[in-house]
């Protein structure tokens, strides 16, 4: 009966106890004030109640007064067991244990070499749980040892209870201890369960930012504390520029690379400046930063140096390097506004830092100019389309076609301007042809990039110092004048570099390019998408095919689309052919 009475008491006080520890100390207790404010003594006082309650009871009934000093002993060296307690905490309740244990054992007249035996074993053992209290704690050998020890010295060392009853009061005193053991033992559990769960809501699993749920669910108690107490609340919005090109180029395991490094940064130099600050991950490529606290000056400064960091620092994917900017609006809380308020002005401001170009700061709706240095982006890429020959259907060489992200229609589309510059040209060949099989590409030049020695030089060195590339072919579409173009030819191939003209069908006068056939090494002849007469273009394309032979030149047919077009070019002797039949342009993806 006695053991049954005191497994439902110890299960109604650890039930109880629980909720209050929970209010008073759990995850999320501070996110409501006023439970807060109540629990927090409530887990102090409610064992302290529990004890005082029990010794009353032993002076009242001292029938079950056994009874009642195993619970008050088990509730004592419960309250020593507690997760999260501070060291002055801890050392408030063990001074209270051994205070209230030596004066009991005092008025039941332990012997003065018992009492010092007892108070040695205490503070003893008090220092033990602490120090070991990880290894002690859900470690039920280590718990049932420890509640070994504790009945022997509270029943054994009183003289005036008999043997054979101290016994009985340490074995029931063990099975309470195993009771509350299992029962602590499948609330850490389920307590591990739920914050695991509470963490992967609460923690974006790929960049260790906060989540979007979690901001959801903090901002607006921030902003409504910041309101309450008059206190400075800025956020910070910002947007990774051209994310989606670096996808589309990388692949999304260099996409997801970038995010971490970008997070890692962020986290790092916000730390340094605002220890309170919280950072978010809103969106794919989007980040919110919280600063309850400061002011919009202050985190100006902190988002500047995020900035420069993200735009300066070298990112690498699979040895790749790769670069980054970012686009941010700052906004401060205005006492005549609500969080939904704040969250929309903060929003307007990063949409008006996209707007001004990106790589750059809004703040309060001023748009910063922070740097005119021009970092190479995303929104440029070559895509390749193999030049097949029509004997064997091998590729010969690949054609680097430039393409634009035009991010209006989330999509690459060939630019109606190419204003790219020849380093920057050569950056991006350098990337394809890195991923491409085949060493020999070609790519087509602006007219005044064409006439520049340094270009010639600048593919050379390119050539030299690129063990995937073994040929480059310069296709040239606008001719300047031949006295020019006769020059700016004996640079390139000086250089080993093969030219090439480039829509040789757009020329109405063959004798027009007569002169310029002999400083060249090929060219190509595009089938009109609008083909017209059929009749018309197969006798231009057997045209400059015998001007190609007569010239030594090679002959590239391009734009064909259909089994027919192959028949046809092979039927006119032609070797090399380009189209979306063989196939389309793509970009070279990563290996």
């Amino acid at each position: 009966m006695h053991l049954m009475l005191s497994i439902a008491v110890v299960s109604g006080f650890m039930a109880f106890y629980t909720v209050l520890w929970r209010l008073a100390f759990g995850d999320d207790a501070r996110n409501h004030p006023w439970t807060y404010r109540m629990a927090r003594p409530g887990a102090i006082i409610f064992p302290l109640f529990v004890i005082f309650a029990l010794t009353y009871a032993v002076y009242i009934d001292p029938m079950n007064d056994m009874l009642y000093r195993n619970l008050r002993l088990l509730i004592l060296s419960l309250i020593l067991l507690d997760d999260r307690l501070s060291l002055p905490t801890y050392a408030f309740r063990s001074v209270f244990v051994f205070t209230f244990l030596m004066v009991e054992n005092y008025y039941l007249g332990m012997s003065s070499a018992a009492l010092l035996l007892c108070a040695v074993a205490i503070a003893t053992m008090c220092a033990l749980l602490r120090y070991l209290h990880n290894v002690v704690h859900y470690n039920f050998p280590a718990i049932l040892a420890f509640g070994l020890v504790t009945a022997v010295l509270y029943w054994f060392l009183q003289a005036n209870l008999a043997r054979i009853n101290a016994l009985a009061a340490t074995v029931t005193y063990l099975v309470m201890v195993s009771f509350a053991f299992l029962l602590w033992k499948e609330q850490h559990v389920a307590d591990v369960k739920r914050r695991l769960l509470q963490y992967r809501a609460d923690v974006d699993e790929l960049t260790g930012a906060q989540s979007f749920a979690k901001f959801r669910s903090d901002y607006g108690q921030l902003v409504a504390e910041a309101m309450r107490t008059h206190k400075p609340f800025t956020m910070a919005m910002l947007d990774i520029d051209h994310f989606k090109a670096l996808n589309d180029k990388y692949g999304h395991l260099a996409g997801n690379a970038m995010l971490v490094q970008i997070a890692t940064l962020l986290t790092e130099v916000a730390a340094d400046f605002a220890p309170q600050f919280r950072l978010y991950r809103t969106g794919g490529e989007e980040f919110n930063l919280v600063f309850p606290g400061i002011d919009v000056q202050t985190v100006r400064r902190v988002m500047t140096t995020c900035w420069q960091t993200v735009r300066t620092h070298q990112f690498a994917f699979e040895g790749t390097p790769l670069q980054a900017t970012i686009s941010v609006g700052i906004v401060g809380l205005r006492t005549t506004e609500n969080a939904d308020a704040l969250y929309k002005r903060a929003d307007n401001n990063l949409y008006l830092s996209k707007r001004h170009g990106r790589d750059t700061i809004t703040v309060e709706g001023t748009t910063e100019r922070l740097s005119e240095r021009q970092v190479a982006s995303y929104n440029f890429a070559f895509f390749s389309q193999p030049i097949v020959g029509l004997r064997d259907g091998q590729t010969v060489r690949h054609e680097l076609k430039l393409r634009w992200f035009d991010e209006t229609r989330n999509r690459w589309v060939a630019p109606n301007f190419y204003d790219v510059t020849v380093p920057s040209r050569i950056m991006l060949l350098d990337r394809s042809a890195r991923h491409l099989q085949h060493g020999h590409l070609a790519v087509n030049l602006q007219t005044e990039q064409f006439m520049r020695q340094s270009t010639a030089h600048a593919l050379a060195q390119f050539v030299a110092s690129n063990d995937h590339v073994d040929q480059v072919i310069v296709e040239i579409t606008d001719r300047p004048d031949l006295p020019t173009f006769k020059e700016a030819a004996s640079w390139y191939r000086q250089q080993g570099i093969a030219l090439e003209l480039d829509q040789i069908n757009n020329v109405t006068d063959a004798a027009s390019v007569a002169a310029y056939l002999p400083l060249v090494d090929g060219i190509k002849f595009v089938i009109p998408a609008e083909r017209g007469n059929e009749d018309v273009v197969r006798k231009q394309v057997q045209h400059w095919t015998a001007v190609a032979q007569e010239y030594g030149l090679t002959f590239t047919l391009a734009g064909i689309e259909t089994a027919s077009d192959v028949v046809r070019a092979k039927e006119y002797g032609i070797l090399l052919g380009q189209g979306n039949f063989f196939a389309r342009p793509t970009m070279p993806q990563l290996r």
